[in-house]
């Protein structure tokens, strides 16, 4: 019955199809058709996420909301997203509607992610709240639990703030992705330090492994990892990111933090470690009450320009944070604490905070450091259009050196020589942007790239790989989910029973059984299963279009004024 029922979402998602995905679409109909329309913006290279607008907009249209579906690339979405986390701005005035996104801080395994996208004080550009979402209760309890030491104390608080997301639906969860990244079969990664865990910061450790061929013996193509991303960076200083590429296709290859990314520990579950561990500094001294951190830093980094690094770069770091004039990056968390920092000697920094918090490392160790002998001669206020942010001058402690870099197709960087970590065994890596998802897979398959990102969303051809003894998948288990991100100052969208109908017209087992072919779960709430913030006395997400009819009702919608039928009793 269940493969019978699949066949037929696979017929109408064929159909939904040939409207031409790729291209601006608009579904037909007339006004008396619908109460309102609004657009629902998708971005390119995701295939799963791409159909999963087509059925979405669909069956929104038999509820009576029309919906003008935009496939648009990640980097053409991000100043829209801007705008309107900064001026509520819609679509028509240049922010969004609603968007399509995944969110890898809806599964942290601490209290940060919903933090930062849903706290009042979190509106971009102080921190990753991209939806103007804003409730006081919601605050009042996430900040208990960031500064809880009590960890039981600290998961209860958080399903109490996953029931107050559960029913005000800021952002709308749809589905858990597995998602897999395609790798050739002459790339190799060490057990444990593959991109699963580590992003692009696992590049530093790969190789190529070409039976009967040392690395004299290869070629300067078999010397260099090409990587397929379906979108370009859109900012240089990490504290101007907007999109994840950004951190994959700048951040983790050129800077490096004070310890070694948390990420790699998060994603693995609470069952896993999640402690700092060295990288820029070299080991930690914290006080009997936890309130004091001295950092003691390595006396073997230079910066790729050959100048020292030094005590004096995170001195620097930190105070551009708590500029204003910069606007860089968010320093709400260093309030919330009452953190100060200040310089001991050249390799010495000691932290003190006025309260306690357990995520003192994931919040501050884990920061990208600046080279302050070269931005701290640019006025803050021009430091985010300087060329240390275009791309221009781009200077870092990291294992790789950006070479070259043209918008829209390509990053190029060699290899740092001098690198403290050990120089990386491949002479370049070429980030080359391919939006496309069915080129890139195919440039997989030739050997023109080597690696395809998991945000291409590829599930059928899983099987391909196992086939195909020239690839191997390198396999996610279900992580951020992907979501409807929503406009919550939109005068239309701000309506909560108009969001509960939109969330009951998701089919959400279709979204995981039929367009993600089984690699994936249903996402009933923000934080995922494993989480211990995860609420499990939270009734599943449903798919009711009868149900969702009576929200519009309940929102003052008529049916008796359009075309569509109202809901039955």
């Amino acid at each position: 019955m269940k493969q019978r029922i699949q066949l037929v979402l696979v017929a109408t998602l064929i159909g939904a199809l040939v409207i031409g995905a790729m291209t601006v679409t608009t579904l037909a109909g007339t006004k008396k058709d619908r109460f309102f329309t609004v657009t629902l913006i998708v971005p390119i290279g995701n295939i799963p996420r791409e159909k999963a607008g087509q059925i979405i907009a669909r069956d929104l249209e038999k509820i009576g909301i029309g919906v003008n579906l935009r496939y648009m690339e990640f980097a053409s979405i991000t100043p829209r997203w801007k705008k309107a986390a900064q001026t509520g701005a819609t679509f028509d005035e240049g922010g969004y509607d609603m968007y399509m996104v995944q969110s890898s801080l809806n599964a942290t395994i601490d209290p940060s992610g919903i933090y930062q996208r849903y706290a009042c004080d979190q509106f971009y550009p102080n921190g990753n709240n991209r939806v103007r979402y804003c409730d006081p209760e919601f605050d009042k309890i996430i900040y208990q639990a960031l500064a809880t030491p009590d960890d039981q104390k600290r998961w209860a608080l958080c399903q109490q703030a996953e029931k107050i997301l559960y029913d005000d639906l800021p952002t709308i969860p749809l589905w858990r992705p597995s998602q897999f990244y395609g790798v050739r079969s002459t790339v190799k990664f060490p057990e444990g330090k593959d991109l699963v865990y580590w992003s692009t910061y696992a590049f530093r450790w790969a190789w190529r492994d070409i039976p009967g061929k040392t690395k004299d013996q290869m070629s300067l193509r078999d010397r260099t990892l090409i990587y397929a991303s379906p979108s370009d960076i859109d900012t240089f200083l990490p504290g101007y990111s907007g999109s994840s590429y950004s951190d994959r296709g700048v951040y983790n290859m050129v800077y490096d933090r004070l310890i070694q990314p948390l990420y790699a520990s998060l994603s693995r579950g609470p069952k896993e470690e999640h402690h700092p561990r060295p990288a820029l500094a070299q080991s930690w001294d914290v006080s009997p009450d936890g309130k004091t951190w001295t950092v003691h830093l390595r006396k073997d980094v230079t910066w790729s320009d050959g100048a020292p690094f030094t005590a004096d770069d995170v001195i620097y770091t930190f105070n551009l944070i708590t500029d204003p004039k910069a606007g860089y990056g968010s320093d709400k968390f260093i309030k919330q604490f009452g953190i100060t920092w200040k310089k001991l000697d050249n390799y010495t920094v000691e932290f003190d905070c006025q309260k306690f918090t357990p995520l003192f490392a994931d919040h501050i160790l884990d920061t990208y450091i600046l080279p302050s002998h070269l931005l701290s001669k640019v006025p803050p206020e021009e430091l985010s259009k300087s060329g240390f942010n275009t791309g221009k001058q781009v200077v870092g402690t990291g294992p790789w050196i950006l070479v070259d870099y043209q918008p829209g197709q390509y990053l190029k960087y060699k290899a740092n020589d001098n690198y403290y970590g050990g120089r990386p065994w491949f002479d370049y890596v070429v980030i080359k942007i391919i939006p496309q998802a069915a080129t890139a897979w195919y440039a997989l398959k030739t050997g023109e790239v080597d690696v395809t990102e998991r945000w291409y969303g590829f599930t059928r051809e899983l099987q391909e790989v196992k086939s195909d003894p020239n690839l191997y998948a390198l396999q996610e288990a279900s992580f951020g989910p992907q979501m409807i991100r929503i406009n919550n100052d939109h005068p239309i969208l701000s309506n909560i029973w108009v969001k509960r109908a939109i969330s009951l017209a998701c089919n959400r087992e279709a979204m995981v059984d039929v367009i993600s072919n089984g690699l994936g779960v249903v996402a009933n709430q923000h934080l995922p299963p494993w989480s211990p913030g995860h609420n499990p006395n939270l009734p599943p997400l449903k798919y009711d279009l009868n149900e969702a009819k009576k929200m519009m009702e309940k929102a003052g919608y008529d049916y008796s004024t359009i075309t569509v039928p109202g809901p039955s009793d």
